[in-house]
């Protein structure tokens, strides 16, 4: 079916995406059948849903700790991901034993992405030749032009912008959650596909495509590519003695992580994504594209150590926030995996078990590691002890169970009567929005914070 309608089966696909989208996670109801669907699932597979092999259980480890950590600790930012890897682990534990082979190969049948460049060459032979295609290219084509002759004739006429900034400013409220809904449909359309023609390669093995790759081509690509990064690092790391001295120059650190941090964290993983592609050709463990492979895994280890270290020295000037650690613990993880990678290309390695593997410690640690009431501690400890000169309470809204008891001590030790003024208000707030929270929000940590920020309250009250 793909390979004759591709386009009509990734609509039809993505349509299906968004149905499970809508009913389920835009949903009370929905989320509430998915959930009693799947524990149906798991107790047939408990009792009496057929044989699993002797490791089986090692699926419930993960799931044990995400689940330990959402029921420990307040979890900001992280719930979604922790409910996530707690449904796949549960998941597979479930199905563990339909299919004949180890762990991994029970897993593999689950994350067909490695369909994904069938599908892409596909939908472009299928734009070649289909009407839809040629249509979806037309359109692709006319957006930059329609952003760029927009941005003009806005600037060109007074009428035509106050309409469109009335159009706009009534979807602004919706806006938001279609363009979630289509992305996720989207992904959602991209992997039934791939889950579609992994299956029919199964069925004709011979279908599946063997690229040979050409050493020259790649090798250039990545010498090139390369370049540009040693070209990178020679220029930022002029600088770097200026930062590291005491006393030295916070300005060069401060503007680089507010403005450039995360898009070399994007960097990054753009290196991944260029790194594992290349793999994928017969030609990569040879001669000159192996030694530019471990060019570019060394490169992309060296940025990652610049990054972390002018982070670190940006959070030493301006604190901890949850969004600094988490992406300074996603880069180290980062760094394992290209060190892994890099060892991979002189020495066999199984790097399928090894990235699912650093994944899944990876989220455990940081949801186990109690981050909110970790940044609080840090932030108050350095403001009572006089090396942070600015006391920020505005990230604490999205996290005041796990501050509590950081900010209790706060408001007893600080002399400040605005900063208290700040914190109870803080616990006023989180105390009467507590009836409105989901119930994946509830947690061992907030019972007992509720407790310590009424106390607080009750006390300055008297």
């Amino acid at each position: 079916m793909f390979e004759k309608k591709p386009w009509i089966t990734l609509l039809a696909f993505t349509a299906l995406g968004f149905a499970l989208t809508q009913g389920i996670l835009f949903s009370r109801w929905g989320m509430n059948v998915g959930l009693l669907a799947a524990a149906g699932v798991l107790l047939w597979r408990a009792w009496g849903g057929g044989p699993r092999r002797r490791g089986a259980w090692w699926w419930l480890l993960p799931a044990a700790c995400y689940g330990a950590a959402m029921a420990l600790w307040e979890q900001p930012m992280l719930s979604p991901l922790l409910l996530l890897g707690m449904a796949m682990a549960l998941g597979l534990w479930a199905l563990d034993g339909i299919h004949a082979g180890g762990p991994w190969e029970q897993a593999r049948p689950f994350f067909p992405f490695g369909e994904m460049e069938a599908v892409a060459s596909g939908l472009r032979r299928s734009a070649r030749a289909g009407r839809l295609g040629r249509v979806a290219m037309g359109v692709g084509l006319a957006v930059p032009l329609l952003i760029v002759a927009g941005g003009l004739l806005l600037s060109a006429d007074q009428a035509f912008y106050d309409f469109f900034e009335g159009l706009t400013s009534s979807l602004a409220d919706t806006l938001t959650e279609v363009v979630a809904k289509a992305v996720l449909s989207l992904l959602i359309g991209v992997y039934l596909c791939c889950f579609y023609l992994q299956a029919e390669r199964e069925k004709t093995p011979a279908l599946r495509p063997q690229r040979e790759g050409d050493p020259v081509v790649l090798g250039v690509m990545l010498g090139l590519y390369c370049g540009l990064y040693l070209l990178f690092l020679v220029i930022s790391c002029r600088a770097l003695p200026e930062m590291l001295r005491p006393g030295g120059a916070p300005e060069l650190y401060s503007g680089y992580a507010r403005q450039g941090f995360f898009q070399l964290c994007a960097a990054a993983v753009l290196n991944l994504a260029v790194f594992l592609g290349v793999r994928r050709q017969r030609c990569a463990g040879r001669g000159f594209t192996r030694g530019a492979q471990t060019l570019l895994a060394a490169l992309t280890l060296c940025l990652i150590a610049l990054a972390l270290t002018k982070m670190l020295l940006y959070i030493r000037l301006y604190g901890l926030t949850l969004l600094r650690l988490y992406t300074s613990c996603m880069m180290v993880a980062l760094a394992v995996l290209f060190l892994a990678l890099l060892v991979s290309l002189y020495r066999p390695l199984p790097m399928l078990r090894l990235g699912a593997a650093l994944a899944a410690c990876t989220l455990a640690v940081v949801g186990l590691m109690n981050a909110g009431s970790l940044v609080a501690q840090a932030n108050v400890d350095r403001y009572l002890a006089g090396d942070l000169q600015e006391m920020d309470l505005t990230q604490y809204t999205d996290f005041p169970d796990a501050a509590a008891p950081a900010l209790c001590r706060l408001l007893a030790q600080t002399e400040d009567p605005a900063l208290r003024e700040e914190v109870l208000t803080l616990f006023e707030d989180a105390l009467s929005t507590r009836e409105h929270l989901s119930w994946w929000s509830d947690s061992l940590q907030r019972r007992q914070s509720a407790a310590l920020m009424a106390q607080a309250v009750e006390a300055a009250g008297e």
